[in-house]
């Protein structure tokens, strides 16, 4: 809801200043699966630039809608230091994540130079409205709803299958395990006990349950 506000007033501030475009760009989001980068996040498009050397874009995804909520373009070693320009990925503003060893002057001029790479990054990209935002992330939530749902389902069923196994084999070591939710396996409770190291190897279990293990194997 915060970032559904947030959007609202980007779009009224742009409105104000007289440059908000038509319709949904207001909202504006923008969907980089157009531009090749890659769905990790990772860097791309790696460069160099005669004054300010290797540099390359990054970004931060929204991963339930696919959209960018930040984009970085770096400078790889720009006298001696990594450094960052951080655009906002709703607004494309530029923040200074330059360091304080360069003069008013060089940061900005490399705010400038990374804008305009920016805006060259933009050119293809899609625009994605609130509405549209909205609705991907509601489509990734309940993907993600049924593949938990999903999950659990066939975690309930193997664990059934498995009880049942339990049941059938006799083992009252095998029951007792399954009845007291132990989550160790019968072979690492022998070397446990084998070993003297019962107490130290499975300290999450009772006394009692460790001597009603002992009396069992």
């Amino acid at each position: 809801m915060q970032q559904t506000y947030g959007n609202r007033a980007v779009g009224q501030l742009l409105r104000a200043k007289g440059q908000a475009t038509d319709g949904v760009a207001q909202m504006v989001r923008k969907d980089y699966s157009s531009t090749g980068a890659p769905r990790n996040g990772a860097a791309f498009n790696m460069k160099n630039d005669p004054t300010y050397g290797p540099w390359h874009f990054h970004f931060i995804k929204d991963a339930r809608s696919n959209t960018v909520e930040n984009f970085f373009v770096t400078l790889e070693n720009y006298k001696g230091q990594k450094r960052h320009v951080l655009f906002d990925g709703l607004t494309q503003t530029a923040a200074n994540r330059l360091k304080g060893d360069l003069s008013k002057e060089e940061a900005g001029e490399i705010m400038e130079w990374a804008t305009g790479l920016l805006q060259t990054q933009l050119a293809d990209a899609t625009d994605v409205s609130e509405e549209e935002y909205l609705q991907q992330v509601q489509a990734y939530n309940e993907e993600r709803q049924r593949q938990a749902e999903e999950a659990l389902k066939i975690q309930e069923e193997r664990r059934a299958k498995e009880r049942e196994e339990v049941r059938q084999s006799g083992s009252e070591l095998a029951n007792y395990l399954l009845d007291q939710q132990i989550k160790y396996k019968e072979a690492y409770i022998r070397s446990a006990f084998k070993f003297n190291k019962e107490q130290q190897w499975m300290a999450d279990l009772k006394p009692e349950q460790i001597e009603a293990l002992r009396k069992l194997l």
